[in-house]
């Protein structure tokens, strides 16, 4: 949720120095069309962290998403704006869209919608893959860039919850 928070910052710093200067339409450029909840399911967002340990509360879950709108309909009022772009800054937080991505499917998007959960949008790839009767069998699978070679050495690149691992089924392509 910080990367969010901080993203819109700079997104709207960005559009407020545009319009400043009379270039509505480079503005337009800087306009955050939305934001994507993806926490892994063993991950807890660091937003929930002061809440009692619950199994509900990790991968993207309703609550995530309720903070989430919280934080960004509340943003610009911590970025020091002058009286003349708050009500500006307001409709700009409030205009951004949720993403919910990670395991969505039919059964899941109900449970969300029952709880009113504030998504605007659902990622729902992986229930596109669905090729059997058991619950979460599919052909889907996640190909994350977790590191890249630079100059001979390894930089790592992976997003939190994630890391290098080893596959014996795969091998190493050099350019």
């Amino acid at each position: 949720m910080n990367t969010a928070i901080a993203v819109a910052r700079a997104f709207f710093e960005r559009y407020r120095q545009a319009v400043s200067r009379g270039d509505y339409e480079g503005a337009q450029r800087y306009t955050l069309y939305g934001v994507r909840a993806d926490t892994a399911a063993e991950l807890r967002d660091r937003s929930l962290q002061q809440l009692p340990d619950s199994p509900e509360l990790y991968g993207v879950n309703p609550r995530l998403i309720f903070t989430l709108r919280e934080a960004l309909d509340q943003a610009w009022s911590s970025w020091g704006l002058s009286s003349e772009w708050q009500a500006r800054a307001a409709e700009w937080c409030r205009q951004i869209k949720i993403v919910a991505t990670g395991g969505f499917n039919e059964r899941r998007i109900r449970e969300f919608e029952a709880q009113g959960a504030p998504v605007d949008i659902y990622g729902v790839g992986s229930a596109f893959f669905n090729n059997s009767s058991v619950e979460g069998t599919n052909t889907d699978f996640t190909a994350d860039v977790v590191r890249v070679e630079v100059n001979g050495e390894w930089l790592p690149l992976a997003k939190v919850g994630r890391a290098p691992c080893h596959n014996p089924l795969l091998e190493p392509v050099r350019w």
